[in-house]
């Protein structure tokens, strides 16, 4: 069982608005490998068929040009997506560095059975959402709760 829709109507599907509400907008910048900066703007939004936060990374460049919406627009539906797989029972995001030493928004995706008594979690980089990264992520992390007797 996927976890439990907070605004059934509130997905924005039908064309009729965005799929959230936004919490936090702010530009900043990241420090990349070779010391130069990139500049970012760090985004905050809550699904609002789901109810859950959640923090990522537009480019600047392509916030200025493009604007904040379609992302945003986007990035919920894949958090959507996620929150509405077999075993998903919660979903949050944390920043840490990846294996390259750069900053990353991660998906921490709780996979569990219905009651919560049983959970692992699975973490995904948040710009990997949209390539499917998640699915192999939270399979594992079933497994391991099938292994000590979730069903």
């Amino acid at each position: 069982m996927p976890l439990e829709q907070v605004d059934p109507g509130g997905g924005g599907g039908d064309g009729g608005g965005p799929l959230y509400t936004p919490i936090s907008s702010v530009r900043t910048f990241r420090v990349l490998g070779d010391n130069s900066t990139q500049p970012i703007q760090a985004v905050t939004a809550a699904s609002k068929l789901y109810g859950v936060q959640f923090s990522f990374f537009i480019d600047g460049h392509v916030w200025d040009t493009d604007g904040g919406p379609p992302f945003i627009n986007d990035m919920t539906g894949y958090v959507n997506n996620v929150c509405s797989l077999d075993h998903v029972i919660g979903f949050r995001t944390e920043q840490d560095l990846g294996p390259d030493q750069l900053l990353y928004n991660y998906a921490v995706i709780t996979v569990g059975t219905e009651d919560g008594l049983l959970t692992d979690e699975a973490r995904v980089r948040m710009d990997l959402l949209r390539t499917g990264a998640e699915v192999p992520a939270i399979d594992a992390a079933w497994k391991r709760l099938q292994d000590i007797g979730a069903q």
